[in-house]
């Protein structure tokens, strides 16, 4: 007689499995892209700088991010700050192009009544 062959629990994946996997590594990824706008964020006022730094990092690791307009909004506060006036001119109009239903349109138009006078 024969002896059904059993399949590995292992080598299989359940189909739960998969969404459960992808989240875990989304999860990461949200939070590594968190705790690297945050870092810029507390940076901001003290090392417009090294904000700025941070937010071409942030660029270059999460390209498409969840936390893209944020980046933008730090990124033309950096600017302004460290009297880079034309760059924070231009990445502000680019963010009121690129985002107009951002929470942050407000602000960004503020910033850039001020980049103006």
């Amino acid at each position: 007689a024969r002896t059904p062959i059993k399949a590995d629990k292992r080598s299989r994946m359940n189909e739960a499995d998969v969404p459960a996997q992808q989240f875990t590594l989304r999860g990461n990824a949200i939070e590594a892209e968190f705790e690297l706008i945050q870092q810029a964020q507390r940076l901001l006022a003290r090392a417009p700088r090294l904000a700025l730094k941070l937010v071409a990092q942030h660029e270059t690791r999460f390209p498409r991010g969840e936390l893209v307009p944020e980046r933008e909004v730090i990124a033309i506060e950096a600017l302004w700050t460290s009297e880079q006036r034309q760059a924070a001119r231009t990445r502000a109009q680019t963010f009121l192009q690129r985002f107009p239903t951002s929470n942050y349109q407000n602000k960004v138009r503020a910033l850039l009544k001020e980049v103006e006078r």
